[in-house]
């Protein structure tokens, strides 16, 4: 997939319908229409500090500072795809778990809100911004830790993640005034 396509309609051809549906609720609702949405967004380019080059992140909306992953049964339990073993199957089932860990380290470090759907989940537009909504008030929550249990880092990295969770509060402000003024038209009519 080229750098060009992460933003627009297409998908790789390996694409799961989860991955599609997520994508497409990103672009028809109106909630994220003024977002800029990445799919396959590198990992080192939200957090430089991330190893590997090759990983990436299903979808990403960076004003937001949100990161979405649709995660398929082979992030769950040990599958035996393409007819490997179930040695083999436990083995890559063991690399995903700690590549996922890695992944959400490297999102919730960069003051990312990090959300899973999982295969079997029904994927709505509801759904979607009820998990928003919880992940942002959950990385809320975690910014008031008192100091002394915060891990020391450079004073850069932490002015910019205070500046991300900051903006981060207002976001969530602006988008639940936004339901709610969704919701009350809804009853009105």
């Amino acid at each position: 997939m080229s750098k060009q396509s992460r933003r627009k309609k297409e998908y790789r051809q390996n694409a799961s319908k989860g991955h599609q549906t997520i994508g497409e609720l990103l672009r028809t609702s109106k909630y994220f229409a003024n977002y800029k949405t990445y799919q396959e967004y590198p990992v080192q380019v939200v957090n430089s500090q991330f190893k590997s080059g090759r990983e990436k992140f299903d979808w990403v909306i960076l004003d937001l500072h949100i990161v979405i992953e649709f995660h398929g049964q082979q992030h769950r339990e040990p599958v035996c795809f393409g007819g490997i073993s179930k040695e083999e199957a436990a083995e890559n089932f063991k690399h995903q778990k700690a590549r996922d860990f890695a992944k959400r380290i490297a999102a919730e470090d960069a003051g990312f809100s990090y959300i899973v759907f999982w295969y079997d989940e029904d994927i709505t537009e509801d759904l979607l911004l009820e998990r928003i909504e919880e992940a942002q008030y959950q990385t809320c929550l975690a910014s008031r830790t008192p100091p002394a249990e915060k891990k020391q880092k450079d004073p850069k990295h932490q002015e910019q993640l205070q500046k991300a969770k900051v903006y981060r509060k207002q976001q969530y402000k602006k988008q639940k005034e936004r339901r709610k003024k969704h919701d009350s038209r809804r009853r009105s009519r």
